[in-house]
């Protein structure tokens, strides 16, 4: 018969768990007077946003001609963390996002890159530097909904209602703000990436600017925006999910609740796996649409 196995040591010496227990104890109420609070803490690291236009090139252009040479230079700006960086052949815009780490001055850090920019600015093509290289920084969501429903001065001067409609309202006015910026800028890209010299024809043949810009501009500007605007429209919906941080019960929120509730599924993943499938559904249905759209279009070059 097989000798039974030892109980475990802890088990076996109360006396080493309880003394265990204890230092971990006095080390957490050490550390607790340690810990930073402050009334608003820096959630998310400051970011600076780069942006620069290449009407008519693709993606691939704008990712070897223009957003390399960038990324070459600000790569090792003071207090960097990571950078990020993205093209659309559509809109003819490509842009880079750099990640600062928590404690730096954002007025600084968009100093520096700026002046990184700079030097990088003889290595880009004459179109782009005719376009002019846009230097940002860029507020995050969180922060504007966080902003929006609880600094004072904000709060009381949009007066927002009280329980989850107040809530609902203060999100939503927070996305609009946040994502009218980039869609501004995806419209702004697409309109001058249409060739100039179409305009200039519609003025030879009569064209008032108003009938230019809806019969000529107009029609070419949708196909090139097309893409850029699924793109922002799927990080829209990912994003809602920042609405936990002022209290507003959204999809994930809800998956959790089941899962911490007292109903049959409690304490089961399947709650956040259905929500995760609610998300891939509705992206792929964007993505679907939005293709066909884009395949209707397909016919202006």
């Amino acid at each position: 018969m097989a000798a039974s196995a030892k109980p475990n040591i802890f088990l076996r010496r109360p006396i080493l768990s309880s003394v265990i227990s204890i230092v971990i104890t006095l080390v957490g109420a050490l550390a607790m007077k340690a810990l930073p609070i402050a009334q608003y803490p820096e959630l998310v690291p400051p970011t600076v946003n780069v942006t620069v236009f290449y009407p008519g090139a693709s993606a691939e252009t704008i990712a070897g001609t223009v957003l390399a040479p960038l990324e070459v230079n600000i790569n090792g700006v003071e207090n960097m963390l990571y950078m990020t960086s993205t093209a659309s052949s559509g809109s003819g815009s490509g842009s880079i996002n750099v990640y600062f780490s928590l404690g730096t001055d954002p007025d600084m850090a968009l100093v520096n890159v700026n002046n990184k920019v700079n030097l990088a600015q003889t290595t880009l093509p004459e179109t782009v530097r005719l376009q002019g290289v846009q230097v940002t920084k860029r507020s995050p969501a969180m922060l504007q909904i966080i902003a929006l429903f609880y600094v004072p001065g904000m709060k009381d001067w949009f007066n927002w209602p009280s329980g989850e409609g107040g809530r609902m309202t203060a999100v939503c006015v927070a996305f609009i703000i946040n994502y009218a910026c980039y869609f501004s800028e995806i419209y702004r890209g697409g309109i001058q990436g249409v060739p100039r010299g179409q305009q200039e024809a519609g003025q030879v043949l009569g064209m008032t600017k108003a009938q230019i810009f809806r019969h000529i501009t107009l029609v070419q500007m949708i196909k090139r925006i097309v893409p850029p605007m699924s793109n922002e429209v799927i990080t829209l919906v990912k994003d809602t999910s920042l609405a936990r941080v002022i209290a507003l019960q959204e999809v994930i929120w809800m998956g959790e609740s089941f899962m911490k509730g007292n109903s049959g599924i409690a304490g089961l993943v399947w709650p956040l796996f259905f929500t995760a499938v609610y998300y891939l559904i509705f992206s792929g249905i964007v993505t679907v649409l939005l293709g066909k759209l884009e395949q209707k279009l397909a016919f202006f070059q």
